[in-house]
């Protein structure tokens, strides 16, 4: 009972402050902790928070890879004797459909008088097409096909080049020209940026220098 009242108020805050001390340094030294954490993973935090920008900056590099191959193309040079080999550009409706119906009853090519060629994009993208014959690259369910045909009179034929790509969406083959190339006015055509994540197996890859810096 003496030892209680010579305990005074003062006496009662230093003993809890010395109770509550150890707390104190470790939440301190937690703290510090906490700091040079924050400090050490800031770049990967901000990393994190940037995941947007970094999609974005990921779809500009596939835009440009599936867009510098069709740049690069050149026109179609055909050989006075080959140019009257070409077929007209009139045929590639009833080319596109029989192409596009045996992929989708036979999930293959057709088998007929038409000639497919499978290259690899490199060889596809340099453009010596031989007439007569209908090139390719395929990767899954995506076809990228080209041709040399000839647009204008019997007797004064243009060469040009055809480019179509074909992919299979809820089960179904669909098809869609290249922009740049000639096609059927009554069928979808597209541009290679519009598609990029799907011609990107189906072209070339760039340089990693050039698809880092557009």
């Amino acid at each position: 009972m003496l030892w209680e009242l010579l305990v005074t108020d003062g006496h009662v805050r230093a003993a809890r402050l010395r109770r509550a001390q150890p707390w104190v340094i470790a939440l301190g030294l937690l703290l510090l902790w906490l700091g040079l954490w924050v400090v050490h993973k800031g770049p990967e935090i901000r990393t994190a928070a940037s995941v947007p920008e970094l999609v974005q900056q990921r779809l500009a590099q596939a835009q440009q890879a599936a867009t510098a191959p069709f740049a690069l193309l050149q026109s179609a040079q055909v050989s006075p004797a080959d140019l009257q080999r070409l077929p007209n550009a009139t045929e590639l409706t009833e080319l596109i459909e029989t192409i596009r119906r045996s992929l989708q009853d036979h999930d293959r090519l057709p088998n007929s008088e038409i000639d497919f060629v499978k290259l690899k994009p490199a060889a596809f993208f340099a453009g010596a097409w031989e007439p007569e014959h209908v090139a390719y690259v395929n990767s899954g369910d995506s076809y990228l096909f080209g041709a040399q045909v000839h647009r204008g009179s019997a007797t004064s034929p243009q060469p040009a080049r055809w480019i179509g790509i074909m992919k299979r969406l809820g089960g179904e083959w669909q098809y869609a020209t290249v922009a740049g190339s000639i096609g059927p006015s009554n069928l979808p055509t597209v541009a290679p940026n519009a598609i990029a994540l799907t011609l990107e197996p189906l072209v070339p890859r760039l340089p990693r220098n050039s698809a880092a810096h557009p």
